[in-house]
Parts: C-alpha cells; sequence; structure tokens
C-alpha cells in the first residue's frame, strides 16, 4: 500500500487543526530536537545500519509521522495512559519503521505496524520485510554516564560498580520492555561509550565494541569487565585500557588472556579456519572474535586499537588486515603466525597515520623448548600519491628508537619528539 504525498498533507492538516483544539501532540520522529516527551536511544545493525528507538508515554499524542510521511494509526484519546514504541532502521535511503502502541497497565497490545520509507513514498510493509533488512542482531549503545536506558537494556548498581545487561525472557520483572523483543531477535550491547572522560568535545568519544551481553564498569576504573555472547554461552573477559606512567602512555593489549596456537599435527580433523577480517576503517563489529577500543585521546594522538579475542585456538582463525575505506589490504596472516592486535594511531593536529600490526610466529625447532615464540610489529604509514590513499610498509626499514616514540607518548602533548616522528619515517 502506497500514500500519496498530497492525501498526507491533507491528513497532517486536519490532524493539527485537532490538536490545537485538544491539546494533543503529532509526534515527528524525524524532528529529534523538538520531540515533547519522547525518550531517545540509537544502535546499530548489520552493513553499518542506523538504529533509533523512540519511547513515549504521553497520552495526548495522537499521530506518528516522519516528516510529511504518516507512520501509524491516528490515536484518540484515550482514558487509559499509553506507550508508544517507534523504532526507526536506516541504511542509506531506506528505511523501515515499525510502530507498537501498548496499554501501560494491562500490556494489552493496541496496534502494531511496519513501513518502509523511501523517496519520498510510505509503503506498508511487514515484519519479515523489517527482519530481512535488518537482520536478527541489533546493536544497541550504552553510555555509561547517563542514567537512561533503553527497555531492553537493564543497569543495577553493585556499591561503586554499575552493571549493564541486555534483557532476556529470564528476566520476569521486566516483562513489559520484553514486548520489544520478538523470537530470533537477539540485542547486544554495543557500543559504550565514554568509558573514561579524557577526551575533549571536539574529539570522537572513545568507546568499546564487541559484543557484549553484560558489562560491569566502575567510574575512574582501568579494568572493565565484559560478557561476550558467543551462540547460547557467555565469555567473561577483562579489559584493560592501557596505563599512563609518569604522564607517558604506554600501549598495550587490553586483555590478558593467553593465546594458543597448536601445531597442525595435533589436530585430528581438518582445520576449517574462520574468516577474521580486522578493518581499521571502521568499528563495525559482528564476531566475538574481535573487540574494539576506540579513541583513546594521548596527546597530540587519538589511539584505537582493535583486539583479536582468544575465544578459541588461533590455528583456527585467518587474520586480515584492511582498510577498506580506501581500499588497501595491510596484512595477511601466513604460516605458523596470528595477529594478536592492531594499533591505530593518527595525529589530531595533521593527517598523519600509524598501524601497528603485532604478530606472533612460531618456530618449530628439532631440540626443547622444541617451539620458539616470535613477537614482530609490524609498522605502516598512511600515504596519499596522486590522488591514491595507500599504506607504506616500514617494517624493514626503521630501527626499534622509532617504535618507542609511538610506545611512549606524553599524554598532555608537550614533547616535541613526537614531531620528529613525521620526518624520519616519511619515505624519501
Amino acid at each position: 500500500m502506497k500514500f500519496a504525498v498530497g492525501r498526507q498533507m491533507s491528513l497532517v492538516v486536519i490532524l493539527l487543526a485537532f490538536s490545537i483544539n485538544t491539546s494533543a501532540i503529532i509526534l515527528d520522529i524525524k524532528d529529534e530536537i523538538n520531540i515533547p516527551g519522547a525518550e531517545i536511544y540509537y544502535g546499530r545493525f548489520k552493513d553499518r545500519g542506523i538504529y533509533k528507538l523512540f519511547y513515549s508515554n504521553d497520552n495526548s499524542i495522537t499521530a506518528i509521522k516522519y516528516g510529511e510521511q504518516m507512520v501509524g494509526s491516528v490515536l484518540y484519546r484515550r482514558p487509559t495512559p499509553v506507550d508508544i514504541y517507534v523504532q526507526e532502521y536506516k541504511r542509506g535511503d531506506i528505511r523501515i519503521i515499525s510502530v507498537h502502541i501498548y496499554n501501560s497497565r494491562s500490556n494489552k497490545l493496541y496496534s502494531s505496524s511496519y513501513y518502509h520509507i523511501q523517496d519520498e513514498h510510505c509503503y506498508l510493509t511487514t515484519r519479515d520485510r523489517k527482519i530481512n533488512f535488518v537482520g536478527n542482531v541489533v546493536y544497541l549503545e550504552v553510555d555509561v554516564h547517563s542514567e537512561k536506558v533503553h527497555p531492553l537494556v537493564k543497569k543495577v548498581g553493585n556499591g561503586d560498580y554499575n552493571i549493564w545487561k541486555s534483557l532476556t525472557a529470564s528476566y520476569g520483572d521486566y516483562r513489559k520492555a520484553l514486548r520489544l523483543r520478538f523470537n530470533n531477535e537477539k540485542h547486544v550491547l554495543n557500543p559504550i561509550l565514554h568509558i573514561e572522560n579524557t577526551s575533549a568535545r571536539s574529539a570522537p568519544p572513545n568507546a568499546l565494541f564487541g559484543l557484549f551481553a553484560r558489562v560491569k564498569w566502575k567510574p575512574g576504573d582501568k579494568v572493565i569487565k565484559v560478557w561476550i555472547r558467543r551462540g547460547r554461552f557467555l565469555t567473561p573477559l577483562s579489559i584493560r585500557i592501557p596505563p599512563t606512567v609518569n604522564n607517558i602512555f604506554k600501549p598495550r593489549n587490553i586483555t590478558r588472556m593467553p593465546y594458543y596456537f597448536r601445531d597442525l599435527a595435533s589436530h585430528f580433523q581438518p582445520v576449517i579456519p574462520i574468516h577474521l577480517v580486522i578493518d581499521i576503517s571502521s568499528h563495525e563489529v559482528n564476531t566475538p572474535y574481535l573487540i574494539i577500543m576506540a579513541n583513546l585521546e594521548r596527546g597530540q594522538w587519538l589511539y584505537t586499537q582493535y583486539t583479536v579475542v582468544p575465544l578459541v585456538d588461533q590455528l583456527f582463525l585467518s587474520h586480515m588486515v584492511v582498510n577498506s575505506h580506501v581500499n588497501s589490504e595491510l596484512y595477511r596472516v601466513r604460516e605458523n603466525e596470528f595477529v594478536s592486535h592492531v594499533e591505530l594511531f593518527k595525529n589530531s593536529d595533521s593527517r598523519i597515520q600509524y598501524v601497528v600490526v603485532n604478530v606472533t610466529k612460531y618456530i618449530n625447532h628439532s631440540l626443547p623448548p622444541y617451539r620458539i615464540t616470535t613477537e614482530i610489529k609490524r609498522l605502516y604509514k598512511l600515504y596519499c600519491m596522486d590522488g591514491n590513499w595507500g599504506y607504506l610498509d616500514l617494517t624493514d626499514s626503521i630501527t626499534d628508537e622509532y617504535l618507542d616514540i609511538l610506545y611512549n607518548i606524553p599524554v598532555d602533548g608537550s614533547d616535541v619528539v613526537l614531531s620528529d616522528l613525521i620526518d624520519p619515517l616519511r619515505p624519501s
């Protein structure tokens, strides 16, 4: 079913006239700034989709629209309060909008509808169409400094700690919130915003990205406890913000879990690798094997770490590091090695960007200890030539003193040695 714009405009005029006479409100979800009495929550879904939830229990709302498009039945004034949930799923120029209206007291569903908006037209659609567009997983944004949380997230205090949980059917006290959950749909906590208070207003917010079912956080603490969802199982993991010692930032792996890499001969069945692509141009995480700690502001630099979570033997993982934005492949693992984490250094005063790929290599020997581990740091610099962007591999042309500069960053940005990094590593 398709609604003509002219018909919609007429209906809007009628509704506006009605609202003037009865103090009613038309909820326009396109105008986020001027939505009276509505709470707004954000998230993401697959392929860089953007998710929003608008929630209101204002009984004076009589209609819901998106700009000039009517999305939702006209609501007459009811003697009992209602809960209105409007969810918007956007990718590109396509929007799928769902509208659910419940009786606040009895939990009775008054109406449920789905709409497809594209090219200034609004079409009725179905929940199956929404699922095909969105997928089975929605990532719910959590701001650790906000008192408000998405209806499908539970926040509790435990002394100095706060814990956020993605609600499941086992939380009987939250039956009213669970009416937004349908079969085969999953919600995970991602990203976790403002994990520390050091970012300036002009900088992008620091955040933790991953498939989290639960997060435990204490203000000012450098350790964040997370539970990663992997199928039906939850794996606890402690994430550590890299330390600052005597005003010097010391980057290191944010997880302390050991990595295992067994010899291929020890497996009785053929190894089928899990392909893990680490895309340093994106913060999207759709696998339990990756966590991203992004945008730590340290002196003149923004630091981001892409960490491989050691949930399985690394022999089963096939790692590749890319930048899809500039269509560049930096590194692909070779035999008897794996990538533990990738570090991204962006200079806030220039367009300079360095990438360090941390590789662990196993070398077999005929004598004890039989296998020797070698840690290799592969360094890359972003460059532009004739309008084409790419990465220059500096691994074989650098000395340790240059890496020492990146791994000893003054947090106040006052040490001029950072600017010296620009020239020694510039290709001749």
